[in-house]
């Protein structure tokens, strides 16, 4: 509302209210504050809300997209994420795995990109060769799509001719020589907390890679099959849902 706040100077209509009888999407949810959470859990349950500094409740009928990058069941088990929340925009989940697993998209991606950013830098249109290719198929892609996009366009940024030989993956200038770099480890949250966090992510990662093959996953990992199975129990993990 105007005056809300320093610079308010003019009543305008927020994210959720332009999006009346259309869908909006809310992208990163699983980073949402808990003050953010509650009001998105109050909207959702309501149907209404009120502009900061107002006292009138607007009604609002939106669908609602959610992206997560992290496991949200597995969050709110933490307790950093509102179980309520998670069941009222758990409706039709949908599952993408990772681009990894989806070598089949990884060229048309590519492309993609390619011509989104051609087109944004104002350079002509560039072919890909087989060798290139081979590059995009064999790379694991940890930072996924996005990951993709960044590494299409430094290459063309630092490419000089028509067609692109080599995609620059990974090679991105390091600050392990500089004097002044310094490797800063966070304290929060607690060692134990870190090291669980980090066994999930990496069992989860070697299940998705081998699309949950037992025998590949304790090969790889030098894990007994009864740690494997006790861990995947502690960690919510099945093996059904990677294949």
């Amino acid at each position: 509302e105007k005056g809300a706040f320093t610079g308010a100077l003019a009543t305008k209509k927020g994210k959720f209210e332009q999006a009346h009888n259309g869908t909006i999407f809310l992208d990163e949810v699983a980073n949402a504050s808990s003050v953010v959470q509650k009001k998105l859990l109050r909207l959702i349950q309501e149907k209404t809300f009120q502009r900061v500094g107002g006292e009138i409740s607007i009604k609002v009928d939106v669908r609602i997209i959610a992206a997560a990058n992290e496991d949200l069941l597995y969050l709110v088990k933490q307790g950093k994420f509102r179980q309520d929340l998670f069941y009222r925009l758990n409706v039709v989940p949908v599952y993408l795995p990772p681009l990894k697993n989806r070598k089949e998209d990884i060229l048309l991606l590519a492309r993609y990109f390619l011509d989104q950013h051609c087109r944004q830098i104002g350079c002509e249109p560039m072919e890909i060769t087989p060798a290139a290719a081979k590059d995009l198929l064999t790379h694991l892609w940890p930072g996924n799509v996005r990951e993709l996009s960044n590494v299409v366009e430094r290459t063309i940024v630092m490419n000089s001719g028509q067609s692109i030989k080599k995609f620059l993956i990974g090679e991105v200038q390091s600050s392990e020589n500089n004097e002044e770099y310094q490797a800063v480890t966070t304290l929060d949250p607690p060692l134990k907390e870190q090291v669980a966090m980090l066994e999930r992510d990496y069992i989860k990662s070697a299940l998705e890679y081998y699309n949950g093959r037992i025998k590949k996953v304790i090969k790889r990992s030098g894990l007994n099959s009864r740690t494997l199975f006790r861990k995947m129990k502690l960690y919510d993990l099945d093996k059904k849902e990677f294949r």
